[in-house]
């Protein structure tokens, strides 16, 4: 028993559709990104941030040899 959503369609439209969907992500991957999501982008600082705190050694100084 077929599902009853689905749908079917011929070898030619089958085709015509997937040129289109491939031409549109074609243009949309061609085109310049624009920019990080402002979410993203503050994580990223926040990363940063945190690479210039100076943290505490849990290493224990060496001994000077004698």
């Amino acid at each position: 028993m077929p599902n009853r959503n689905s749908i079917e369609i011929d070898h030619t439209h089958c085709n015509a559709i997937c040129n289109e969907v491939g031409s549109r992500l074609r243009f949309a991957l061609s085109q310049e990104p624009s920019g990080l999501p402002w979410t993203l982008q503050r994580q990223l600082e926040q990363l940063r941030g945190q690479d210039q705190v100076e943290t505490a050694s849990i290493v224990p100084p060496a001994k000077p040899h004698r």
